[in-house]
């Protein structure tokens, strides 16, 4: 992502006509009424660029807390060897019996490799369970797109932003919001920009904006 895309961006999270939200569990809380605790529309799919770990876990954690206490189904696409460590993080308070990990070998690679068809499977199937089996009335879904980095080529760039794309009409399907995290310490602008486009709202610098570089295939 050049200097132009961030500095454009970064205007945007800075100007209140936009109504900016923050994934806060404060947040979360008070308009838990309007939409199940989550600080985003039904439908969102969301394109996170942070830096580092805590960054991560500062916006993932929160999120699925506050969707455990609210009882929504949630989906946590975890990096390799973190799902245990996640699961093992909650408090009782939390209800884990909504929550499913997967780590890449079972979502992402769980073919071997990477194509966009078997994921999107596995998430339609996911949450037409959700809402159509268990009768649930909200659903979070968070994924760390690190898995990715090993995999970096121009057809996986390819692959990749077409999963994203069809992965933004399933969001729309049912009344859920999605949140696919990028690190910006370790992806390149060739993945970012291409990924961002899929998107229609992007997290940076705290706060949820409207993504000017949005291209839908609408």
């Amino acid at each position: 992502m050049g200097p132009t895309t961030a500095s454009v961006l970064a205007q945007r999270a800075r100007a209140p006509a936009l109504h900016p939200m923050s994934f806060t569990e404060d947040t979360m809380n008070e308009q838990s009424v309007e939409v199940g605790g989550l600080p985003a529309e039904p439908h969102d799919h969301i394109c996170a660029l942070y830096r580092g770990r805590d960054e991560r876990d500062g916006l993932m954690m929160p999120f699925l807390k506050a969707g455990l206490r609210a009882g929504d189904a949630c989906l946590c696409l975890a990096t390799d060897g973190e799902g245990g460590e996640l699961v093992a993080s909650l408090s009782p308070e939390h209800d884990v019996s909504r929550l499913v990990v997967t780590e890449p070998r079972d979502a992402h690679m769980r073919t071997g490799t990477f194509t966009p068809e078997p994921m999107l499977a596995f998430l339609h199937d996911w949450s037409r369970s959700a809402f159509e089996e268990d009768n649930l009335d909200f659903a979070r879904v968070v994924a760390d797109m690190s898995w990715g980095l090993p995999l970096v080529s121009a057809p996986f760039i390819d692959d990749l932003t077409d999963y994203e794309t069809r992965a933004t009409e399933w969001a729309r399907s049912y009344p859920q919001s999605c949140v696919c995290m990028y690190d910006l310490d370790r992806f390149g602008g060739n993945v970012i920009f291409a990924v961002m486009r899929a998107h229609p709202k992007v997290w940076i610098s705290g706060v949820v904006v409207e993504n000017p570089y949005y291209q839908s295939v609408e």
